[in-house]
This record gives structure tokens, sequence and C-alpha cells, in this order.
């Protein structure tokens, strides 16, 4: 199976260096750099920021804050699809903890092996 994103229209993840991170507006300034506007910080990482772009031009802007080599370590597409299997797979470490710490449950055990088997057979 081949994966095919399912990109966010009109958003554009953002990482600044880490240089930068103790500056707390690092998010404004690479907003004002770039013209476009800052929307939040990605649930994942709050590091990390979700910008807001016209639609359509998701690409243009991802090239366009990675010339801002100064400020901006990284930018791409927000991709849902891979959110979606991340949070699957923060489900299924769940279960395995609380497995781990209460290995007499065979239930937890037994539904972290079910959310393994529904990620395998799943598609995003």
């Amino acid at each position: 199976m081949v994966y095919v994103p399912e990109y966010a229209a009109e958003e554009v993840l953002v990482k600044p260096h880490d240089k930068y991170k103790e500056i707390r507006d690092i998010s404004k300034i690479i907003s004002i750099r770039s013209g476009y506007e800052l929307k939040e910080k990605w649930y994942k990482d709050p590091e990390i920021y979700i910008f807001s772009v016209p639609v359509g031009q998701e690409d243009r802007a991802c090239l366009q804050f990675q010339e801002d080599k100064e400020f901006v370590e990284w930018a791409e597409r927000r991709d849902l699809k891979q959110e979606r299997i991340w949070d699957s797979l923060d489900e299924v470490l769940g279960s395995l903890e609380n497995a781990r710490d209460s290995p007499e449950d065979c239930e937890q055990i037994k539904k972290a092996r079910d959310y393994l088997n529904d990620l395998i057979e799943r598609e995003f």
C-alpha cells in the first residue's frame, strides 16, 4: 500500500531553530518576516506552529518559510492522516503502559493487541 497524505488546506507547519525556542515571540517574528498569519501552536509539539496560508499556496508557502534559514529549521504541509496515525499510536502506548503497570490485568493487554491489529488493518 502506498501512503497518500491528507494535507490540510490553508495550513503549514513551521519549526523555528532550537536556538530561538526561548524567545517568546518567535512565531510573531516569523509571521512578520513571511507575511503569513500565525494560526496556533501545533498540539503535537508546542515548539511547532501552524500558519494560515492562502488555499492552493501551501507548497509555495513552505518554500518561502524554508528560505528564511536564519529563523526556520523546517516547514511542511500539515498531514492530517499522519496525525491520526500518531494519535492511534499514542493510544496503543497508553494501553501498553497500563498493562505494564498492572500485568495481572489481561484486559489491558488484549486492548493493546486489538489497537495494534486495528492499526495494521485500518486505512487512515
